[in-house]
């Protein structure tokens, strides 16, 4: 199942989420603490060559696919984003600017898109399908498209930003919730990086597919 590509009049899933959100944005909202500054000396910052890296043009797709976990899916993420440390992950994560240095680093601060089923994730998907609607997260949206149900924004998970597009795997009544999710630093908030990974993720859930 393919959620699809550009829509006949040229514009894309993104455009298309963009749009409905001006039209809903007001009227489905919710309220969330802004996040604090990126100067705090402890907050996790994004290093300075992967942050200046959003003015650079988006690599070239390929298709991915997550094995871990049935049913198996997949979509479309740049090259530039390798498989990283998914044994020890939910399911599969993909790091953004890779390099083996990032093998010994546990502290790692580079953009990631993952499906995850962290608990905050788990609890949004639940109440949206309940509801209709979601607490505690930024710049919800509902999109209703397959298996994708909505877009939110939770701004302070452990000190980072988690985008996300909340969805279920398989058939909806097993409430096997997950979410397509793009982790970063709040100090890329506002940044050409942040934008440009904000693109990257809607790409992925505009590709998102189940075997």
């Amino acid at each position: 199942m393919n959620n699809g590509g550009s829509t006949a009049n040229g514009n894309s899933f993104a455009e298309a989420v963009d749009k409905a959100m001006g039209v809903k944005h007001e009227a489905t909202h919710v309220s969330a603490p802004s996040p604090a500054p990126a100067s705090i000396s402890n907050a996790p910052c994004t290093p300075p060559e992967v942050l200046a890296s959003g003015s650079e043009p988006t690599a070239p797709y390929k298709i991915v696919k997550n094995e871990y976990y049935e049913p198996i899916s997949s979509f479309e993420l740049p090259e530039d984003f390798t498989e990283f440390r998914s044994h020890a992950e939910p399911m599969m994560c993909h790091l953004y600017k890779y390099d083996e240095k990032d093998d010994a680093d546990i502290d790692l601060n580079k953009p990631c898109i993952s499906l995850d089923c962290a608990n905050f994730i788990y609890k949004a998907v639940e109440s949206y399908l309940s509801s209709g609607t979601v607490s505690g997260l930024s710049q919800f949206q509902p999109i209703d498209r397959d298996h994708i149900l909505f877009k939110a924004k939770n701004v302070n998970y452990y000190g980072k930003i988690v985008a996300f597009y909340g969805l279920y795997l398989g058939d909806r009544s097993e409430k096997n919730y997950w979410g397509l999710c793009m982790t970063y630093c709040r100090d890329a908030v506002g940044t050409p990086l942040e934008k440009k990974l904000t693109a990257i993720l809607d790409h992925a859930a505009e590709t998102y597919n189940e075997e």
